[in-house]
């Protein structure tokens, strides 16, 4: 997972993956929200990753759902460093 900021202030979240299309695909279904880019790995293997670039669909659905539910603690840190970083959220 990764959540960024892009050029103009723009605020998305990635989930990459490389090798499970219809993982992603019900994921997307699930949430009603974002859309699959195509994405190479490092390696040149073609993936896909699911992109939510949608605030609304950020705070309404993406945040409620992880915040709190990373089994790694680094992730875990990653997600709520980049919620109250972007929404001002005060997840800690």
């Amino acid at each position: 997972m990764y959540g960024s900021q892009g050029r103009g202030g723009n605020v998305s979240f990635s989930i990459p993956q490389l090798s499970d299309w219809h993982l992603l695909a019900a994921i997307k279904q699930y949430l009603g929200a974002g859309r699959l880019v195509p994405k190479f790995s490092d390696d040149g293997e073609l993936g896909v990753g699911l992109v939510i670039s949608n605030k609304p669909d950020l705070l309404g659905r993406v945040i409620p759902l992880l915040a709190g539910r990373s089994p790694l603690e680094k992730r875990l840190r990653e997600f709520n460093d980049w919620a109250k970083e972007q929404f001002g959220l005060p997840y800690h």
